[in-house]
């Protein structure tokens, strides 16, 4: 049987298939599902939105946010839905909150990772990304704020008390954006390894997707 179809435009996601949506707060991520196995991500401190697709054969995460500390987190996530490992992960453009978590995908994890983005993305990142990251240098302690203060109130948005793996969660945020913090514009990016000048087809089940 055909995999489904996921368009994956840079810079945009269109769903083709609807669903009814769950949610799930790991404590540094909200994940809503939009249809079976394809997650909306929203974290909660640092970075752009991002998504899951889980297929049969691994896990596609688009965008890996601003930092470590939230990549390292969503992979937590991921883990806590699905026992597939990740195998790839796509930066939609240069912006730093799209692509500055990278490292922590190729950290620890037990299989290989593509990274996989645009040959303008990858050309652009030590540039245009580097010029923008020392820019939002002022930025860098709000998202460790946010934690802080989430894991003081002990409460989620919706004001249910944090359970512990969420606390967890949210601990390992505040930790490592810490060392992110510290490290400072020598932070180096972690390019994309694998580029493409107009489109590639990620073949799977039950999800086919189109970058």
């Amino acid at each position: 049987m055909a995999g489904r179809f996921v368009i994956v435009v840079l810079g945009a996601i269109f769903w083709p298939l609807a669903g009814a949506a769950q949610n799930l707060d790991t404590g540094a991520h909200k994940l809503v599902e939009a249809a079976p196995g394809i997650y909306a991500v929203e974290p909660k401190f640092a970075g752009a939105n991002a998504a899951l697709i889980i297929n049969e054969s691994g896990v596609i995460v688009i965008d890996s946010h601003s930092s470590p500390a939230s990549s390292s987190t969503l992979i937590d996530a991921v883990k806590s839905i699905t026992d597939k490992p990740i195998r790839y992960v796509i930066n939609t453009h240069w912006h730093v909150d799209h692509h500055s978590g990278n490292e922590a995908f190729l950290d620890g994890i037990e299989t290989n990772v593509d990274i996989i983005a645009h040959d303008y993305t990858r050309e652009d990142i030590p540039t245009l990304g580097r010029g923008q990251f020392q820019q939002t240098a002022p930025y860098r302690t709000m998202p460790l704020d946010g934690a802080a203060a989430a894991l003081l109130s002990g409460a989620d948005a919706n004001g249910n008390p944090l359970t512990d793996a969420q606390r967890r969660s949210i601990e390992k945020f505040h930790g490592v954006q810490e060392e992110f913090i510290v490290t400072g514009d020598a932070f180096e990016f972690t390019l994309p390894n694998v580029t493409i000048d107009k489109s590639i087809t990620l073949h799977g089940e039950p999800y086919t997707v189109q970058v």
